[in-house]
């Protein structure tokens, strides 16, 4: 993780744009380093042991952007007509050291909204998470 990463991303979000992480994390499920906490309320608690960028700084940082985890693998198929529930959508996020770039561990939330790869690219063609969640 780089730090002009994040420079990046200002660039966009000062144009206008709102930007979005979409990271795929299924190996580090499969490994082992990233790990179901519980889940309440519709939202999942995750630990990320060894994280590849810190969700925590960026969440206190930026709240201006959307970051969304593949958890799950993909099945066979076209993926824009998936319903198979692979992602989360994180709403917040904390590292045992905010200032790192990539810290030693992470702990955030995730809600199912967008879920699948289908309301994913419904959402990403504008329509609103509330109007997909109606609609299911």
């Amino acid at each position: 993780m780089e730090a002009s990463f994040f420079d990046v991303c200002e660039h966009f979000q000062r144009a206008g744009y709102h930007v979005i992480w979409l990271m795929r994390c299924t190996q580090d499920v499969y490994n082992g380093y990233l790990k179901r906490g519980g889940e309440k309320n519709g939202s999942t608690r995750w630990l990320w042991k060894a994280p590849t960028t810190n969700f925590g700084r960026w969440i206190s940082d930026n709240r201006e952007a959307s970051i969304l985890i593949q958890h799950t693998e993909l099945p066979e198929g076209d993926i824009r007509a998936s319903d198979a529930p692979v992602l989360g959508r994180v709403t917040w996020a904390t590292s045992d050291d905010d200032t790192k770039m990539v810290p030693g561990r992470t702990e955030f939330q995730t809600v199912p909204l967008p879920a699948t790869p289908k309301q994913l690219l419904r959402w990403l063609n504008g329509e609103s998470l509330r109007s997909i969640s109606e609609r299911n």
